[in-house]
């Protein structure tokens, strides 16, 4: 019913103001009427039927005295910005958006979950909405009860909060958006949560004798991407945060644990789940304090506007554990594509009974907390939780004898680049050069570097049967270059700067053509599928990369893998060559 009077009024209204006008307008309309049906305001403020405003500038006026007088308690506060765009409204829209809701029967509330997803879908890309299967989650795994306190900083649609109310808790939601939105979620869905506007780690909200109120249990979305000021950890005065750090990942962890007694479940960008600095610090605290209880791994493209992927953080500060359950929610049978090149988390009660059962699925694993420590305190999901493919990785390593390949290879990073300052010419060869088949012959551009760079770094330009491998972008891509290589008048041929050179070790145990061959392989491919990291851009560290197995074979089976390859080289030759003839035939029909 309520999503019908919207978009009544949307139909009214929308010509006198843009989107994010006509909702504060609305559901300010539709909250005065609805409490003054329910007898909630005296008299002189209440709306009558009978004598209605005069226009929208006598409207303005009356919501004007509701948010000053105080007239609805904290809720008040629902009329106590009034848009602009209300002033716009003529008197005969006034009049008939009015008559709209007079005649309609609001003594039953709007569900709040349903009011949330109204405005989160009206907003589109200007409201930070969540997916409701990603509330849902959240909320389940907090293990909300009604007779908890539940805190929910860095709100912006107040999805977690609806979601909270819902189940008879006590909310404390914190904002740093002063709009109405909140307190006509109350007014409209009779809720009551309670709301503050302001800065959850600058300046936090409910205090009880200059100290942080703690609750049962904690919900946290922050927002990605944020910095802060590091020295905002020296300015505390409420001994958060350890580390000096300007990352709101960090900050907003470290925050909600000093507010909760019991539970916390926290979004994290995956960047906090392997980078070093206050971030390693952070996982190393936990980890030894034995406070997490799950990390669940979500599948990209699950918010809207963004493509990034996410984790979901399950600390626990009343009881503590030496295992940590890893649950793969990016598995494919735990969520579909929406054909809009969206995902939709249609298994998230899955994942939630899992976490709550602390049991191991096809998709969950449970991992010591002393293994995950022995494991450079690294969190990411995918280190744990196999998949098919990583079952096949470990099938070919049990077959041969293998090394790291740290064992076999020195690796190289890029000269570094001088920009416009240099004057001698090098050949760059990036991941757009690494052909699908074959040997790299062709570098993509011509830098230019100094001198001293081009003495100091001799041991970085491209020799004979080098491999590159892409460590930052287009992960995993990888080249090998030719047995001769032509530099032209250049001074030589460089790796791009996202890029990696492996120069196999001259001690003949594993070819570089084989070593190439087995890295561009599906098997090679998805060993270093297993070492990705990165928040918004894929990295693979060298730490990583340097203890990844590789298979040894005999001297035979190399034989036969570079036979192979060469005849790949051959096949690529005689295709390039019928293309150029190709080109040749087909400039010949219509010359100018």
């Amino acid at each position: 019913m309520y999503e019908k009077l919207i978009h009544q009024l949307a139909q009214l209204l929308r010509g006198n103001m843009v989107l994010d006008e006509f909702y504060p307008v609305a559901f300010q309309l539709l909250a005065w009427v609805r409490v003054s049906k329910l007898r909630r305001l005296t008299r002189e403020l209440a709306f009558n039927p009978a004598e209605p405003p005069r226009d929208a500038k006598h409207l303005v006026s009356i919501f004007t005295q509701i948010g000053d007088s105080g007239a609805l308690g904290h809720d008040s506060s629902a009329f106590v910005y009034v848009s602009p765009a209300l002033q716009h409204l003529s008197p005969a829209q006034v009049l008939q958006a009015l008559e709209i809701l007079a005649s309609s029967n609001l003594d039953q509330p709007w569900d709040a979950q349903s009011l949330t997803a109204t405005m989160s879908s009206g907003f589109g890309k200007w409201f930070a909405g969540l997916p409701s299967e990603v509330t849902s989650l959240i909320t389940a795994l907090a293990r909300v009860e009604p007779s908890m306190t539940v805190y929910t900083p860095f709100e912006q649609s107040f999805q977690l909060t609806a979601s909270i109310q819902e189940k008879g808790a006590t909310t404390f939601s914190e904002t740093k958006m002063a709009w109405p939105f909140p307190w006509l979620m109350n007014l409209l869905s009779d809720t009551s949560a309670n709301i503050c506007v302001g800065d959850s780690l600058e300046r936090p909200s409910f205090l009880e004798d200059g100290r942080l109120t703690q609750f049962d249990v904690s919900l946290g979305f922050p927002p990605f991407g944020v910095k802060y000021d590091s020295q905002l950890t020296e300015r505390d005065l409420f001994g958060r945060f350890p580390e000096q750090t300007g990352s709101i990942a960090v900050l907003a962890v470290r925050h909600i644990l000093a507010r909760t007694k019991e539970r916390a479940v926290i979004a994290v960008p995956n960047g906090l789940l392997f980078s070093p600095g206050a971030e390693r610090s952070l996982r190393e605290d936990l980890l030894t304090k034995r406070q997490i209880e799950a990390v669940i791994g979500l599948p990209a493209a699950l918010l809207p506007n963004t493509a990034l992927s996410f984790s979901l953080l399950v600390l626990n500060r009343k009881t503590t554990s030496d295992q940590i359950l890893f649950v793969d929610g990016a598995q494919e049978s735990l969520f579909k594509k929406d054909g809009k090149g969206r995902a939709v988390l249609s298994g998230w009660e899955q994942i939630a009974a899992s976490v709550l059962s602390g049991h191991e699925e096809s998709f969950a694993r449970i991992v010591t907390v002393d293994d995950v420590i022995k494991n450079d305190a690294q969190l990411q999901v995918t280190r744990y939780c196999k998949r098919s493919e990583d079952e096949a990785v470990e099938a070919l390593l049990a077959k041969y004898p293998n090394r790291m390949l740290a064992e076999l290879v020195t690796v190289l990073r890029p000269l570094p680049t001088s920009g416009d300052e240099g004057t001698v010419p090098v050949m760059e060869v990036g991941p757009a050069d690494f052909p699908e088949f074959g040997y790299a012959h062709i570098p993509g551009r011509e830098i230019r570097i100094t001198e001293a760079a081009l003495a100091k770094g001799q041991r970085q330009f491209l020799r004979p049967l080098d491999i590159a491998i892409t460590i930052k972008g287009s992960v995993g891509k990888v080249a090998i270059f030719p047995p001769e290589i032509d530099a032209g008048e250049s001074a030589g041929w460089v790796a791009g700067q996202s890029c990696l050179v492996l120069r196999v070790d001259d001690d003949g145990i594993i070819d570089p053509r084989v070593l190439f061959s087995f890295l561009k392989s599906e098997i090679g491919q998805a060993q270093l599928r297993q070492i990705v990291s990165g928040a918004s851009v894929p990295l693979i560290q060298l730490r990583e990369l340097e203890k990844i197995r590789i298979p040894i074979p005999g001297r035979i089976e190399q034989a036969r893998t570079i036979e192979t390859f060469e005849k790949i080289v051959e096949i690529e030759r005689l295709v390039a060559s019928s293309r150029d003839e190709q080109h040749k035939l087909s400039n010949a029909i219509w010359t100018i």
